[in-house]
């Protein structure tokens, strides 16, 4: 159990309209209480589980939008919890949050799934803003799968819409930041890209947690990409990486 005070909370009165749904597991029943009020209160249908195996269970059910998952929890562990999700939708968004910040807890936990790591003790407004912006680009998804060109390289297409990676009758499912990279690269292909190119526009900033992440999906996309032994995704140390096809 992870019991870390909230740094801030929202003083909001009113309850504003939301349709995402968040799957939120916390066994400390004072955080969780706070946390999951300041969630309703904008508008957000929070379903709240204290163990792993709850959450599973509802997560099942269908109909989560994301999820913001306790590392420490009495049954599972949070990163069990995240693969057991993944295995069943490779694309919804999974936020861990953990008093533990160290660079090797927030690789395995990328490892993992997940797609993001929230420190305690967070802010209310932290929070909502990772909401925000995960469930804002699972939408806008739909928008790169219009452009074909562009998110095709060699005989792989990316399906960002359903979150899938195709290559004739294969197709692979991926997570949603993995899309976004790949989606980033593939509008870039034959492009050498910097490091700090790529961490800004696809985590919007960069320091050694983002970096280290980017190494870690980086390594997850050539796994993909091996479908295609023409297309190549090269490091350059130092300065970035190139994806391409062999002529």
């Amino acid at each position: 159990m992870d019991a870390y005070p909230i740094t801030r909370l929202m003083t909001q009165a009113n309850v504003q309209e939301s349709n995402i749904s968040v799957l939120y597991v916390e066994d400390d029943a004072s955080l969780s209480m706070v946390t999951a009020d300041a969630l309703k209160r904008r508008g957000y249908k929070v379903i709240h589980c204290r163990n792993g195996v709850e959450a599973i269970d509802c997560f099942l059910k269908g109909n989560v939008q994301v999820c913001l998952i306790d590392v420490l929890l009495p049954d599972i562990d949070g990163h069990t919890l995240s693969r057991v999700i993944r295995s069943n939708d490779a694309g919804v968004p999974i936020i861990f949050l953990s008093g533990k910040s160290e660079e090797a807890d927030r690789l395995e936990g990328y490892k993992a799934g997940g797609d993001d790591f929230v420190h305690k003790p967070y802010s209310i407004e932290e929070i909502i803003y990772k909401i925000e912006v995960y469930s804002k680009r699972t939408a806008g998804n739909a928008n790169l799968n219009n452009r074909a060109d562009a998110t095709t390289i060699g005989s792989i297409r990316l399906d960002a819409e359903n979150l899938l990676l195709i290559c004739g009758d294969h197709a692979a499912k991926i997570t949603l930041k993995e899309a976004d990279l790949l989606g980033f690269m593939m509008r870039h292909k034959n492009k050498l890209l910097k490091r700090n190119e790529i961490l800004f526009a696809v985590w919007g900033k960069q320091d050694d947690k983002t970096s280290r992440s980017l190494d870690v999906f980086i390594s997850r996309l050539r796994k993909y990409l091996q479908v295609d032994r023409y297309v190549r995704l090269e490091s350059h140390k130092g300065v970035g990486y190139k994806l391409y096809e062999l002529n």
